[in-house]
């Protein structure tokens, strides 16, 4: 009987199928099995790249590297290069993540059994986020983060949800050893605590249901908890977790990551999670809005500043003083170099006309 050829999706994105070889970023595997023996793993950096940089679009900044799925120095330091955050659960992966020139403020620290001493290095170096899992870890931080060593933190909630995947890889359902269940009340009372030590900045929830996970459902499910349990919260980060299942034998189909990411908006709008920014001016008039719905960088904030393209036509032109505010400068820039053409006007320039 003759067997059926690989199915090229199960393959790297590089991929090509010849008559008696593969080769993955035009390397030939016979050719690394020769030179380094076998067994052998070979990734596709361009594939790692792309789906590195399709979470990065998908999501808000903050969305992290699982680096317990595969975790070298460079493994690190190319998701980083590619806009990613690394999520690490032990000292260990801890201390090769910032070996690798991975900066503390990239990583977020995971983990349901965390040692004092994983706490003690994670709060001394300033990682960029803490995700508490139990109540003895609460007591522990009460013990080690103050005014002059801050830390900020998100929330491990266990939602009830049970994702369509195998026992073993799953972590939302309410038995599960990860996290608060929010069904016993366990998740307001951690939350309460957590708010409550000085130092600590709370920043919101976060739910893993599971890995391996074909179907948008059970994000979607979960998202709809966690927006209802923190309503009230004034959270600015709602963390729905990883899991998205790949497919690994002929037959099997998974999302995209895009399209993960899209279910996951299209759930947030309708729970009431809006993350929508609208820009305005300063004037005293409602109808001042600038851009009514922009999607902007989580980090974005008082101070930052956003470009917007294309108002160029008419912009100066129908600019007034209302309000008394001064029109701003014009450039033109050409071969690196800016040249002021019309200067900010100031206070004095609007003053000359009076009597």
């Amino acid at each position: 009987m003759s067997a059926e050829p690989i199915v090229a999706s199960l393959l790297p994105d590089t991929a090509e199928i010849t008559a008696n070889d593969v080769l993955i970023g035009g390397v030939s595997l016979r050719g690394l099995a020769g030179s380094y023996g076998t067994p052998l793993f070979v990734y596709d950096e361009e594939t790692l790249r792309s789906r590195c940089r399709e979470a990065a679009g998908a999501f808000d900044d903050g969305v992290a590297f699982a680096s317990k799925s595969f975790l070298c120095g460079a493994m690190a330091r190319l998701a980083f290069e590619e806009g990613l955050c690394i999520d690490v659960a032990t000292g260990g992966e801890l201390d090769l993540v910032l070996r690798s020139g991975v900066p503390a403020g990239r990583i977020i620290m995971h983990g349901n059994n965390k040692s004092a001493e994983e706490l003690e290095r994670a709060i001394a170096v300033g990682v960029h986020r803490l995700v508490v899992d139990n109540f003895e870890e609460i007591a522990l931080l009460s013990t080690l983060v103050n005014a002059s060593a801050p830390l900020d933190c998100l929330v491990r909630v266990t939602p009830g949800v049970e994702a369509h995947t195998h026992e073993f890889v799953r972590t939302g359902q309410e038995d599960t050893k990860f996290g608060f269940s929010v069904a016993t009340g366990d998740a307001r009372k951690a939350i309460d605590e957590l708010r409550a030590i000085p130092g600590l900045t709370l920043h919101g929830v976060h739910a893993h249901i599971g890995s391996q996970v074909f179907e948008l459902i059970g994000f979607v499910e979960s998202l709809t908890i966690l927006a209802k349990f923190i309503a009230d919260d004034d959270f600015d980060e709602l963390c729905v977790g990883g899991g998205l299942g790949v497919a690994y034998v002929a037959g099997e189909s998974a999302p995209s990551i895009h399209e993960w990411g899209d279910a996951i908006r299209v759930a947030a709008n309708e729970v009431g999670l809006d993350s929508n920014v609208r820009l305005v001016g300063k004037h005293c008039e409602s109808g001042d809005v600038l851009i009514d719905e922009a999607w902007l960088p989580a980090s974005t904030g008082v101070r930052s500043i956003i470009a917007t393209p294309v108002t160029g036509a008419y912009g100066y032109s129908m600019a007034s003083n209302y309000n008394r505010v001064p029109r701003p400068a014009v450039l033109f820039v050409r071969d690196g170099v800016a040249r002021e053409v019309l200067r900010r006007e100031t206070f004095d320039d609007m003053a000359r006309l009076e009597v």
